[in-house]
């Protein structure tokens, strides 16, 4: 069973070493998550990957998901949540949109992204603020 509060924390820890700025003490850290996401069955790790998403992209937590160890994974969990989505998908994928490849998973504009979100949830306060933003 995956630790969701642990998630968060560990990556906390990363961070916190990250802003010294001291390569040999952030990216031990940075390795360790790694290695943690490399070691997840396929159902624990998009459980996982779900959460650094949305520390991600619904905290704001600067997790390094476009890191070539990462963005892959999420790309290809997030193209197969596309086939049953919701509207995090969409959300995340409108804000990821200048993200290396994460157009190959929509076709049209970023608003289709927005309106596609808000078909799922018309109450999604998120994506008519951001819906709002883009008319």
């Amino acid at each position: 069973m995956l630790d969701i509060e642990n998630i968060k924390e560990e990556w906390n820890k990363y961070l916190g070493a990250r802003d010294t700025g001291i390569k040999h003490v952030w990216k031990p850290l940075l390795s360790k998550q790694l290695e943690e996401i490399k070691s997840l069955n396929k159902e624990d790790l998009n459980d996982y990957l779900l959460e650094i998403c949305k520390l991600h992209f619904d905290v704001g937590l600067n997790i390094p998901v476009e890191h070539p160890n990462i963005w892959p994974q999420i790309l290809e969990l997030w193209k197969c949540k596309l086939d049953n989505p919701d509207e995090k998908i969409f959300l995340w994928l409108f804000k990821a949109k200048l993200y290396k490849d994460a157009y190959l998973l929509c076709s049209g504009e970023p608003k289709e992204l927005l309106e596609s979100a808000l078909t799922i949830n018309p109450e999604s306060k998120e994506a008519k603020n951001y819906y709002s933003l883009r008319i």
